[in-house]
C-alpha cells in the first residue's frame, strides 16, 4: 500500500521576480532541471537554496520558482477524498 504524504499547491511563476521570494520558501526548478523546496536567499551570482535538513545549494540560477498557497497534511487529504474531492471547487474571496 501506497503512503499518502502531504499535498502543496503552488502557482508557478517564471524566474525573473525572484527578489520578491527572497527570506520565503517556495518550490523551485534550477536551470540544471532539479526540483526543490527550499528557502531562496541572495546569493552572489544567482540565489543559495537554504534547508534545515540538508546543505545551502549555492549561487544557482532558476528556471522557475512556485509560490506555496496551500500545504496540505495526509490526514486533510483523506478528509477532502471523503467529501468527493475538490477539483474545481475551490474559489478565491476577491477584495
Amino acid at each position: 500500500m501506497r503512503r499518502l504524504t502531504s499535498i502543496i499547491a503552488l502557482s508557478v511563476l517564471v524566474s525573473g521576480c525572484q527578489n520578491t521570494f527572497f527570506g520565503e520558501d517556495a518550490a523551485v526548478r534550477t536551470a540544471e532541471g532539479r526540483r526543490f523546496i527550499k528557502t531562496i536567499m541572495r546569493g552572489e551570482s544567482g540565489v543559495n537554496l537554504i534547508s534545515w535538513n540538508a546543505a545551502p545549494i549555492e549561487n544557482v540560477r532558476l528556471e522557475w520558482i512556485g509560490e506555496i498557497f496551500a500545504a496540505l497534511p495526509p490526514s486533510a487529504v483523506r478528509q477532502v477524498a471523503r467529501k468527493g474531492g475538490m477539483q474545481g471547487q475551490l474559489k478565491f474571496k476577491t477584495a
